[in-house]
């Protein structure tokens, strides 16, 4: 009973909740199955459009690699972190070497 209540609140109060109630629990089960079930992102992936990788593109030619939150202040890019366009540049890269 206990070890549902603690998983149902885990899964909907996200990481954070997760570091604290492995932190007090030394029951190894109850916390892989709740690690398991607990998002690290808090909204779903989506996949880059054309057009954001292109804004991502001129943003480096303008600014140059490494200065993403410069990018994202000049180019409107919904939803995205100056990670996700670090992230999304170094596969850019990756492929274009090829």
């Amino acid at each position: 009973m206990v070890e549902g209540a603690i998983q149902h609140t885990a899964i909907y109060a996200g990481q954070e909740l997760w570091h604290f109630i492995y932190k007090i629990s030394r029951r190894s089960s109850v916390c892989s199955d709740l690690q398991s079930n607990v998002s690290v992102t808090s909204q779903p992936r989506r996949k880059w459009t054309a057009e954001e990788d292109r804004k991502l593109k001129a943003g480096v030619r303008k600014y140059g690699e490494g200065k993403w939150r410069m990018i994202l202040n000049d180019f409107e890019f919904d939803n995205r972190t100056g990670v996700n366009l670090k992230d999304r540049w170094r596969i850019l890269k990756k492929i274009e070497d090829y």
